[in-house]
């Protein structure tokens, strides 16, 4: 898309909401332009900054599943109401790891709670680990909870698919073997 098919319509006053204020339009593409220019000084700062490396990077990467338990949702209460659940079929979770240089991006096919990503970088043996989420695909597991939150009747924890105990332990561990496998190539 060229800047032209943003801003023409803008000045235009075509938004999708109805016609948009001459002043609003005019203040929108002082900002757009404000924005460039600033991703360009930033841009130039980096590219001066930055030192020659060394070319020879090791890149490495892997990926293995993870099954867990699975639940399914027997009532159809609100958040802040305790939810019922029958078993159900195993959900799997994808986890993978890129290693580039002395950085692991590690990766999960779902969106975990927080504290499960914490967890995996503060025990992982690369100093330099990133945990990337809704990578690689999707789980069929909805949100990923830690097991201290599946008591909270929150619409996250009530509508995963998940039943507790095996993910938050599973995805660190999983994860932290990945980037061993790494470190020890």
């Amino acid at each position: 898309m060229v800047r032209e098919d943003v801003e023409g319509p803008l000045r235009e006053g075509l938004v999708p909401h109805g016609k948009l204020d001459p002043k609003v339009a005019d203040r929108l593409e002082r900002w757009i332009e404000s924005e460039g220019q600033l991703l360009g000084e930033e841009v130039i700062r980096v590219m001066t900054n930055t030192r020659n490396g060394n070319g020879d990077v090791a890149i490495w990467g892997a990926q293995k599943t993870l099954s867990c338990a699975g639940r399914q949702r027997t009532n159809a209460g609100r958040e802040g109401e305790p939810g019922t659940y029958k078993d159900s079929d195993a959900v799997n979770i994808r986890l993978g790891m890129v290693g580039i240089g002395d950085i692991a991006l590690a990766t999960v096919n779902a969106e975990i709670y927080t504290t499960i990503s914490q967890r995996a970088k503060r025990h992982s043996p690369l100093a330099n680990t990133v945990v990337v989420t809704l990578a690689n695909g999707r789980a069929s597991s909805g949100y990923i909870p830690d097991d201290a939150s599946f008591g909270h009747n929150t619409f996250q924890v009530l509508g995963s698919r998940l039943k507790p105990g095996c993910a938050e332990q599973g995805i660190a561990n999983g994860l932290n073997d990945l980037v061993a496998k790494y470190v020890a190539r």
